[in-house]
C-alpha cells in the first residue's frame, strides 16, 4: 500500500501544481500556443468529460464509488507488486486531480499539446501511464 498512496498523492500534487502554472504562464502569452516542434504548451478549458451528460454531484458519487470499490478490492487481493501499487496509484491520482479541478471550477485544464492529439494534463498521462504500468504488473 506504500507506493500506491504515494503516487496517488503526488499525481493528484504534481497534476494540480502543473495547472496551476499554466493557467498563470499560458494565460498571461494571450493564450497562444507556446511551439516547440511537435510539442507546445496550448491552455485549454475542458468542460467536457467522460461522463458530461451526468449532473456534477451523479458523477463525483459515482467516481467516489469507484474508487471506494477499487480499494477494497486491491485490499482483499492480498499483497500487491509495487509495480501494480505504483500503477493503480497513478491511476486514483490522476482521477482525483481532475475530480478536484472539476469540482473546483466545474472544468479541467489540458495545457500539453503532443503532436495530432488532443490538448491534456498530466493527470490525464499520470491515468495512462499507471494503467500500462499495472498492467505491466499483473505479469
Amino acid at each position: 500500500m506504500n507506493f500506491l498512496l504515494a503516487s496517488a498523492v503526488s499525481a493528484a500534487a504534481l497534476d494540480l501544481l502543473s495547472k496551476q502554472v499554466a493557467m498563470r504562464r499560458l494565460r498571461t502569452a494571450g493564450g497562444v500556443p507556446h511551439h516547440r516542434g511537435w510539442f507546445s504548451f496550448q491552455l485549454v478549458k475542458n468542460r467536457r468529460g467522460a461522463l458530461i451528460a451526468m449532473p456534477r454531484g451523479v458523477a463525483s458519487a459515482l467516481w467516489l464509488a469507484a474508487s471506494a470499490a477499487m480499494l477494497y478490492a486491491v485490499h482483499a487481493a492480498g499483497p500487491l507488486s509495487p509495480r501494480m501499487e505504483a500503477g493503480l496509484g497513478l491511476v486514483a491520482g490522476g482521477a482525483a486531480g481532475n475530480l478536484i479541478e472539476r469540482l473546483m471550477r466545474g472544468g479541467v485544464t489540458d495545457f500539453l499539446a503532443v503532436g495530432n492529439w488532443p490538448v491534456f494534463n498530466l493527470a490525464d498521462a499520470a491515468m495512462v501511464c499507471g494503467a500500462l504500468l499495472a498492467l505491466l504488473g499483473l505479469a
